[in-house]
């Protein structure tokens, strides 16, 4: 029961060398007029980018934990990091949030009401237009 949310961990090997990560950075750096011979930026860069994208995601993960189960009602399970493709492949900070199970009856009640939806949906825009407000 509750709500968490995930956030990217940090890069192994065979992250650094996934085929999406590639062409998503060759692009980036293509755009930024970067170049594409120098291998030692890229990777300087790609470094410097990650570390940002993963301290904001990791922040706005357990603002999005404390305040969203708050205003739900619902059990904080906290903010955790894990490898999924949708957080590993982005340019900017991300992070995936997991609202009820349905697996527990009383929050599957929940997840069908429409009022419920509106809700999560009203609770997570306030509380990352405050995030992005405070920086």
């Amino acid at each position: 029961n509750g709500l968490e949310v995930w956030t990217v961990r940090p890069l192994n090997f065979q992250d650094r060398t996934e085929t999406q990560r590639q062409k998503n950075h060759g692009i980036l750096f293509k755009r930024m007029d970067m170049d594409q011979k120098n291998s030692k930026l890229q990777q300087i860069v790609d470094d410097m980018m990650y570390s940002y994208k993963r301290i904001e995601s990791q922040a706005l993960a357990e603002r999005i934990a404390r305040e969203v189960s708050r205003d739900l009602r619902l059990e904080n399970r906290g903010a955790r990091d894990a490898g999924y493709f949708v957080l590993r492949n982005t340019l900017s900070p991300a992070v995936l949030v997991e609202v009820a199970f349905m697996s527990n009856p009383k929050e599957e009640r929940l997840l069908k009401s429409e009022d419920f939806r509106q809700e999560v949906a009203e609770s997570l825009s306030r509380t990352i237009v405050r995030y992005v407000n405070s920086l």
